[in-house]
């Protein structure tokens, strides 16, 4: 082998963990991520069974599918989706469509036109998936994560247990969660000095987009997060305020109208509690369930709920970079406080979904937060942020080593961890596939295509429809105003 050949693969090597090593051989680092790419595609396509979608079990048969059969009836019917046929199909509370704030209402669903629902439903998680990838990717520009890091990355947060649990059973609404890395690239901006009017018109949008895609409990997960940080981060605490004002403002046409229900919401969901117990949240990490045993709730956990409301897999392999990020964390922030704040608002969303701690802020008189009935989902945020620090940790390790042999070890090391970790989630998530789960869940009977759209006069209904959208258009318009303003003064 020439010393040329030897050359080219330390340089390779080395790319796989430092960045500035990329530039030597810039295809190498393309065509890496794009194989990432196509290979999460892959998988969510084999996953939903490449959109031929069984709708006859758990949350497909009982609110996907009857809320998705609906909207698709109206859009080729060409009328705007306000009622169902009957109340029946959505659980007998209204035939109000739109007074349920996790319905999904986004431009994309015009694909109706052209595809069965099935087929959408897939469509549309590869369009979030892609926009949860170009996340990921401005947080590894932001961060410079070499390729292993930045892989390490993509799988937890593409396939861990949580979204892959959620998708499986039925909960399309979820497809918001691939929007999480953006909101995390927001904090990040906000954590390194950034308030303006830009960053909150940005977080309000971005929350608007989750609103828009049924993420209505990622909405009221983000807001406590954002209002937990800035507690901790006070001198700045006026922008958290601002934002959910202006978050709830610029989203008035999806959150106003389930104002007409909040009465009735209340009385017929009782609050169900989270995680059992801390030790709980530990094993849910490293315990690996297919569906046929999820669905026997008792045998896991004290809970009546199924499995899937606690699933956060992420391996040993997962666990390990979990530990060894956060111990890179806490010692590079015991030098220099940057993203230390993050600590508490992990805490806090911790704690309150654990066992029936979040009971006391369920009882309170506001709507936003009285609506989460299980608490174990907002723990979901906590392992998003966690294993962003963690990644971002290790980076900055293995970036204040300059020794080559050092940096190639790393490499081989990382790149074992990363096969590992891969084949743990993925084989973990194809054991969650569609057709997996209809195989182990009792049947639903349900058509999709006999759900149909059912409009009629509805003036109170309609008229805040209305008023939602007047305030939404006043309030981007206002936004853009400020921020226009703002940058005319700054230049």
């Amino acid at each position: 082998m020439t010393s040329t050949q030897l050359d080219l693969k330390r340089t390779i090597w080395q790319a796989l963990l430092v960045t500035e090593k990329e530039g030597d051989n810039p295809w190498f680092a393309r065509i890496w991520i794009i194989t990432l790419f196509l290979g999460g595609m892959l998988v969510w396509g084999i996953f939903f069974n490449w959109g031929n979608i069984p709708f006859d079990f758990h949350d497909w048969a009982e609110v996907t599918g009857p809320r998705m059969g609906v909207i698709n009836s109206a859009i080729n019917s060409g009328v705007f989706p306000l009622h169902a046929s009957s109340a029946s199909i959505l659980k007998g509370y209204s035939d109000r469509l739109l007074i349920i704030p996790d319905v999904i209402l986004t431009p994309q669903e015009f694909l109706l036109l052209i595809m069965p629902v099935g087929s959408f439903v897939l469509v549309d998680i590869w369009l979030l998936y892609g926009l949860g990838f170009w996340g990921l990717l401005r947080l590894r520009k932001k961060f410079k994560l070499g390729l292993i890091p930045f892989t390490l990355i993509f799988l937890l947060f593409n396939f861990n247990g949580h979204i892959v649990a959620h998708l499986s059973v039925g909960h399309f609404s979820w497809g918001s969660y691939f929007l999480l890395p953006w909101f995390f690239y927001l904090v990040f901006r906000f954590l390194d000095g950034e308030s303006n009017w830009k960053w909150i018109a940005e977080m309000a949008g971005w929350m608007f987009l989750i609103v828009l895609q049924g993420g209505y409990h990622q909405f009221i997960w983000a807001l406590m997060f954002l209002g937990l940080l800035g507690i901790i981060r006070w001198r700045k605490i006026l922008t958290m305020p601002v934002v959910a004002l202006a978050s709830g403002l610029l989203s008035a046409v999806r959150l106003l109208p389930p104002v007409l229900a909040v009465a009735d919401f209340k009385n017929a969901m009782s609050f169900i509690g989270g995680y059992p117990s801390l030790v709980d949240i530990i094993s849910s990490f490293l315990m690996k369930q297919i569906p046929a045993i999820a669905i026997l709730p008792y045998q896991n956990f004290s809970s009546p709920l199924g499995y899937w409301e606690f699933d956060v897999y992420i391996g040993f392999a997962g666990a390990a970079i979990f530990i060894l990020g956060g111990m890179a964390f806490l010692w590079q922030e015991a030098h220099q406080r940057r993203y230390i704040a993050l600590v508490f608002p992990m805490a806090v969303l911790t704690v309150l979904s654990i066992g029936k701690v979040y009971s006391f802020l369920s009882n309170l008189p506001i709507p936003l937060l009285s609506g989460e009935r299980v608490t174990s989902r907002m723990f979901s945020m906590v392992v998003l942020c966690a294993m962003i620090l963690a990644t971002i940790s290790i980076q900055k390790w293995l970036d204040k080593s300059r020794s080559k042999g050092i940096t190639i070890t790393a490499a081989v090391v990382g790149v074992c961890v990363t096969v590992k970790l891969g084949f743990d989630l993925i084989q973990h998530a194809i054991g969650w596939k569609v057709t997996a789960a209809a195989n182990a869940f009792s049947v639903t009977p349900f058509i999709v295509s006999n759900t149909m759209v059912g409009n009629h006069s509805d003036p109170l209904y309609t008229a805040m429809i209305w008023i939602g959208l007047c305030i939404s258009l006043a309030a981007g318009a206002g936004l853009h105003f400020l921020v226009r303003r703002e940058k005319r003064k700054t230049n």
